[in-house]
């Protein structure tokens, strides 16, 4: 028996692998046949087994986060960093992977890559330089800051609900580590980049022209609360 559902565990993350649009649906079928096939499931003590706390925290950011992308915060959040840039492309590379990493920390990490791949395809396509070092270090400023709080990333969000300790806990024993693996990542990335586009400067006229949006600030502020009810939660005695 052991051995069977051991074969449809490894079934199941082969669809993950190879079958991604479909993964989630045969995921969970496998799932219910494992434990039909135990026999030793009883409905009566599902809550005790299936951390409901830790799916409505992933759903509730879920939500919010689509609110926000259909909203075009996500695009302006990247106008504001080529506008801050003034158009040089260092800093703007420098903003977008700092930008990266501290959104990581509350957003699904996908979600923050998504926003910017565009803008780096952009930049390597502007100096003549290949994409995929500038993608990497997206990936790798998305889990580095992904580690660092307690939402940042669903093993996180698990470790948080079963150990009990603070989000401050978390914040304050993993973001200082991030952030100094960050400036050292940046400091690597900025020798990588220093023999391309020095001299190169983005027009940012036209983002100028476009980049009023009154709805960014109030759409922030909200999201702002969220994440300060999240973090004082246990003083304001909410739970997470």
């Amino acid at each position: 028996m052991k051995l069977l559902v051991l074969l449809l565990y490894t079934i199941a993350y082969l669809y993950i692998i190879f079958e991604p649009h479909i993964s989630s649906v045969t995921t969970f079928l496998l799932g219910i046949a494992a434990v039909l096939l135990t026999s030793r499931f009883n409905f009566s003590e599902l809550s005790t087994i299936v951390d409901f706390n830790t799916i409505f925290i992933l759903a509730g950011m879920m939500i919010i986060i689509s609110i926000l992308k259909e909203q075009g915060i996500f695009t302006e959040i990247s106008k504001r960093i080529l506008l801050i840039s003034k158009g040089n492309i260092v800093r703007t590379v420098f903003l977008i992977n700092m930008a990266i990493f501290f959104l990581s920390g509350f957003l699904d990490n996908v979600t923050t890559i998504l926003i910017f791949i565009p803008i780096l395809f952009y930049i390597a396509d502007a100096i003549q330089i290949d994409a995929k070092p500038l993608l990497i270090s997206s990936v790798f400023f998305s889990n580095l800051g992904g580690m660092t709080t307690a939402i940042g990333d669903p093993p996180n969000i698990i470790i948080y609900s079963v150990s009990k300790q603070s989000f401050i806990s978390f914040v304050t024993h993993l973001m200082p580590v991030g952030v100094v693996v960050l400036f050292l990542q940046l400091f690597l990335l900025g020798k990588k980049l220093e023999t391309h586009g020095m001299n190169f400067v983005f027009d940012t006229q036209s983002i100028k022209q476009d980049a009023k949006n009154p709805q960014l600030i109030k759409y922030l502020v909200i999201f702002l609360i969220v994440l300060i009810a999240m973090t004082f939660h246990e003083q304001l005695d909410i739970e997470l």
